[in-house]
This record gives C-alpha cells, sequence and structure tokens, in this order.
C-alpha cells in the first residue's frame, strides 16, 4: 500500500507537490485567522509601541522600552502607521508572507541538503503543524522568526558548502537580523559561527583537535563574561537589567515543569511579593536588576537543584504535552506525535555516516542550541516560543528516518541470506 502510494506520489511533478503544501499552508492559516479571529490588535501590542516610537522618531521612548533589542518585527509594523493602513489587513498578508515564504525556504534546505523528497516532507511538516497555524493570527513576532531562523540556516548551509564572500556577507546578515527578531537568535548564530570556524580547523588540524580548540574557545568567552560582570559594577548593572537576562536567571529559578499551577503562582504572587521585597532595600537599582540577582543567588547556592529544575524544563519545552493536562488528549496525542517524529528524526541524522552528515549535524546543533538556550527563561503555558526548535529539526528529521528505514531494511536483508 505504502509503495503504491509512493509510486502515485513520484510521478506528480515536484513543483506541483510544493505549491500543494503551500496551499494547505495558505488554507490552515486563514481558516485560524478567521475563526479565532486576529489577536492583540492595537496600540497597546508590545512591538505596536515600538512601530509609534519608529514612526514619530521618539527614540528616547523605543529604547527605554524593555524589547528595544526586537527592531526587527516592530519595522515591518510600521507601514500600519506610515501609510495609515488597516492593520488587521497587513498583519494579515504580513503573517502570510512570512509563513508560506519560511515553508518554501525549509523545502529549500531539505532539497539541497538531502533531496528533492525530502524537502517536500520538511514543507509539509511546517505546514500542517496546528501550533504555529494556532498563533498565526497573534501580532507576536514569532512568525516573524521562524523566517528568520529558516533564512538563516539556509544562508549557512550554502556558507558551509562554499565559502564565497557572497556567501559570508549573506550568512551574517541573515544572522544579524534573527538576533535582532528575537534575544534567541543570537545564540543559533553564534553556534553556527563556531561550526563555520571548525569548518576552517579542520582543513589544518584533525578532527579531535579542532573540536579541543572550539570547547577552549567557549570556555575562554564565557570566563571573559562572567569574570566582567563580576568585577565591573556597571557592565553587570547594564547586563542584568536587561529584559530577558532577568527573565532567564530568574525565572530558571522558580519553574521546573511550566505547569499552570507553577505558572500562576509565580506571575500573579511570587515575582510581585519579591519585587515588592526588593524595592524596599537600600541597594534597588531596577526591577530586572532585582530579579536577575534574586537568580544568581538561587543558582550559588542551589546549583543541583537549578540544573534539575533546567532539565525538567528542557524536556517540557519539547515535548509540553507531558506537562499540559488542560489539553484534550486528542492535542496532546498530536503534539507529541510531531515533537518525537521531528527530535528523535533529527538524532537519527546524525548517527548514520554519509556525505550529508555534517549538514545535518550542523542544523541539528543549531536546533539544540536554540532549544537550551529557550529553556532559560521559557515559561509560558501556551507554549509559544520554543516552536521555533522544529523549524530546524523538522530540516533533518525526514532524513534521520529514512536512514534508519534503510539501516533496518539492511539487517533484515542480512540476516535474511544467513
Amino acid at each position: 500500500m505504502i509503495k503504491k502510494i509512493t509510486n502515485i506520489v513520484a510521478q506528480i511533478p515536484t513543483s506541483y507537490l510544493l505549491l500543494l503544501i503551500l496551499f494547505i499552508g495558505f488554507i490552515l492559516r486563514s481558516v485560524c485567522w478567521f475563526y479565532i479571529g486576529p489577536q492583540l490588535l492595537g496600540d497597546r501590542n508590545d512591538y505596536s509601541h515600538l512601530s509609534i516610537y519608529i514612526v514619530q522618531g521618539n527614540w528616547d521612548a523605543y529604547f527605554s522600552d524593555g524589547r528595544f533589542y526586537q527592531p526587527v518585527y516592530a519595522f515591518l509594523l510600521t507601514p500600519t502607521y506610515l501609510f495609515n493602513l488597516s492593520q488587521e489587513l497587513y498583519i494579515f498578508f504580513l503573517h502570510h508572507f512570512l509563513s508560506l515564504t519560511t515553508i518554501y525556504v525549509v523545502y529549500l534546505i531539505g532539497k539541497r541538503t538531502f533531496g528533492v523528497y525530502f524537502g517536500l516532507i520538511s514543507a509539509f511538516f511546517i505546514s500542517i503543524n496546528v501550533m504555529m497555524i494556532f498563533w498565526f493570527p497573534w501580532v507576536y513576532s514569532d512568525t516573524a522568526f521562524h523566517f528568520f531562523v529558516a533564512l538563516f540556516a539556509l544562508m549557512a548551509i550554502n556558507l558551509y558548502k562554499s565559502q564565497k564572500k557572497v556567501n559570508y556577507a549573506l550568512f551574517f546578515f541573515s544572522g544579524i537580523f534573527c538576533t535582532l527578531t528575537r534575544p534567541e537568535g543570537i545564540f543559533i548564530f553564534f553556534s553556527a559561527i563556531l561550526i563555520l570556524f571548525f569548518i576552517h580547523l579542520i582543513q589544518k588540524f584533525s578532527i579531535r583537535k579542532a573540536i579541543f580548540i572550539i570547547i577552549g574557545i567557549i570556555f575562554f568567552l564565557s570566563s571573559l563574561l562572567i569574570t566582567t560582570l563580576v568585577y565591573h559594577q556597571k557592565t553587570q548593572e547594564i547586563f542584568l537589567s536587561q529584559f530577558h537576562v532577568s527573565l532567564a536567571l530568574y525565572v530558571s529559578s522558580k519553574i521546573s515543569t511550566n505547569s499552570p499551577d507553577e505558572q500562576n503562582q509565580l506571575y500573579s504572587v511570587t515575582i510581585q511579593e519579591d519585587m515588592r521585597n526588593a524595592r524596599a532595600k537600600p541597594d534597588y537599582v531596577n526591577d530586572n536588576y532585582s530579579l536577575s540577582m534574586i537568580g544568581l543567588k538561587f543558582m550559588k547556592e542551589n546549583p543541583l537543584t537549578w540544573a534539575s529544575m533546567y532539565a525538567s524544563r528542557f524536556t517540557a519545552n519539547i515535548f509540553p504535552s507531558i506537562y499540559s493536562p488542560n489539553w484534550s488528549v486528542g492535542h496532546r496525542i498530536y503534539n507529541f506525535s510531531m515533537a518525537f517524529i521531528l527530535t528523535i528524526g533529527s538524532l537519527m541524522a546524525i548517527l548514520f555516516s554519509d556525505l550529508r552528515r555534517f549538514l545535518a549535524t550542523s542544523l541539528t546543533i543549531m536546533g539544540f542550541t536554540l532549544a537550551l538556550s529557550m529553556t532559560l527563561f521559557q515559561r509560558e503555558i501556551d507554549y509559544r516560543v520554543p516552536l521555533s526548535i522544529f523549524i530546524l529539526f523538522s530540516m533533518t528529521a525526514p532524513y534521520g528516518w529514512y536512514k534508519l528505514y534503510k539501516y533496518f531494511k539492511g539487517r533484515t536483508i542480512f540476516i535474511q541470506h544467513e
């Protein structure tokens, strides 16, 4: 049966299959838009605030906002204020452009790295991902971040294949855009740069020496950052006063599973009490700095407990259905199945040695780097931000499962011959 379906699909031109996948993605997202309606429209949205400041040229207000270092999505929203466009209509088409382009870029990566049909399957995973579809109507930066993550992955793969000047330029430009869309982008940008260093190193040294040098670079930069923060008070205050830094340090010391009970307790009671107590102290700097110091103190006094909580949150970000009893059974099964297929498939892609293994490993490393960085401050019941992890996993998972299938098929034939 499967073989018959495969033969039928193989007879259809790949361009038609790609158009069908894009059409499915468009229809599903449009249905979601009209079913639940656009969310967070108007001037009260964080990114709308930034867009208004940009249009007004009110840079003091812009740089006073906690999300000032996420300008890309805010700039994408500025036409609604510059040209007095309908925000609802503009965002509908903007999000469709970003989503459909993301699907197409994922297809290109799969096609160029593993083959055309692997690219089609990867694109299909993104096209039908229910969680991504649910967040399509919301005025958040995640839809844009998915696009820039996919675009950066494409530029990275192109550079790893061919170290041309134009590929270097596109790699760094796309990496900067990715970083300025959401703060997690800096971690995959940094990991991709280390992979690029590794490519150059193995041309002069053995693989073992190259890995040792990369580990040394990571250790040196980490030590430099920690030393600067410890011994330079002004730098420490500036760094620890950043919105997402304070979230990473504080939330990672409070939440272990992202469960609704933990969330409600943290945001309804605990965080308010902690900030109120901090403001009463003579050495108070600001709320974000106080939350950062609370988190650092917990990490210093309870390192093993913090590590255990981190591991639990990491699992919750990859498999949120385990910690979401409020979801329906069907939704939990779907979510777990999708996460399992993409995560395990990505791991399978790096276990089997062939010419495509290095590129598969590079994409998987970027995916897990993103997952590990998000685990520091991911704290949402609704499971929105970690979806970008699966943009990267979807690129390699189909090939991973194919290699596993070929492995077991080969062993079966070998056993039969014996």
